[in-house]
């Protein structure tokens, strides 16, 4: 009897053990078809909320997108309006731009270092060419023999600065920036285009990281005041090192980078001033990296932060 007792013993003991692992396998199996069944909710929904998402960007656009419906403030174009408008009502963060260094009013130009830095995008057609052309030529002018020294940045997707092998403003690198600006000189020239898919945005970013690596007072940076690339750890360009593209984000991100790089240039005790050439004028865009003092107000190069093709104006003011 004890034996048999025994034995029943460890029947129910190996039932009770089967029946606990069948338990265990039973909650494991609904506890991953539970987990699975949520991811799949959750992708369902990351995909109806960035649908609903898409769909209020292109309404908010479609709405917004006529100057009869919309009023636009004066320097930007409907399009660009209703972008900015749209980034900031879906909380888009921006940096801060920084205070714009004045420049001593007793400064002197044969102390004055002088950078150029000219947009040379795909954007700037031939007139605003021709415009960026005449009003180099006509602030280069101005301090001719003055014992001022001139540097220059081009830019489009990537920056490079210009070697006109002297840098003190003579007859000789006035010779030799018109060379520059039309037939070229030493294989470089001012010549807004583009190759490919890469070759030809507007890098603000890359442009004001190269002006921090200028000696330089006063910085005039010609543009038509709309950014379309960044610098990046995992671009689309220049072997990854760019980000470049027409979507707003793109642009809201390549402002945001120019601003904090502006901030930089500030830092350094030089002044920025901003040139804005074109029909499509962001001047909201030009203004936060350089500030918000128009030259036609005021008429100081040395203070104010911004103009809108005020060339001949502008190079009185540095006579």
């Amino acid at each position: 009897m004890r034996t048999t007792y025994s034995l029943n013993s460890n029947k129910r003991k190996a039932w009770r053990t089967s029946s606990s692992i069948a338990v265990f396998l039973l909650g494991l199996f609904l506890s991953l078809w539970q987990t699975t069944d949520l991811n799949a909710q959750v992708k369902t929904m990351n995909r109806g909320l960035e649908k609903q998402k898409m769909e209020r960007e292109n309404d908010f656009r479609s709405i917004y997108s006529s100057p009869d419906i919309l009023i636009v403030p004066d320097g930007m174009t409907a399009k660009s309006f209703a972008t900015s408008l749209y980034q900031l009502s879906n909380g888009a963060s921006r940096t801060n731009p920084a205070s714009n260094p004045d420049l001593p009013s007793d400064l002197l130009c044969s102390n004055l270092d002088v950078i150029f830095v000219l947009d040379e995008s795909a954007s700037i057609n031939n007139t605003e060419e021709a415009s960026v052309e005449s009003g180099v030529l006509a602030l280069a002018n101005a301090l001719n023999n003055s014992g001022a020294n001139l540097r220059i940045i081009e830019f489009n997707t990537v920056a490079t600065q210009v070697n006109l092998g002297i840098t003190e403003v003579n007859s000789t690198f006035i010779t030799r920036l018109t060379n520059y600006l039309g037939s070229g000189y030493n294989s470089q020239n001012y010549n807004p285009t583009s190759s490919g898919s890469c070759i030809g945005w507007t890098n603000w970013d890359d442009a004001l990281e190269e002006v921090q690596n200028v000696t330089g007072d006063l910085v005039i940076f010609f543009t038509d005041g709309n950014p379309t690339a960044y610098n990046s750890n995992n671009g689309n360009c220049i072997g990854g090192t760019v980000q470049a593209g027409n979507s707003s984000s793109t642009a809201s991100t390549a402002l945001d980078r120019a601003i904090s790089e502006a901030n930089a240039v500030k830092a350094q005790g030089k002044h920025m001033f901003t040139v804005g050439v074109g029909s499509d004028l962001n001047v909201n865009n030009i203004k936060d990296i350089s500030g918000d003092d128009n030259f036609a107000d005021n008429g100081n190069i040395f203070t104010d932060d911004y103009s809108v093709g005020d060339f001949d104006d502008l190079a009185a003011q540095l006579t």
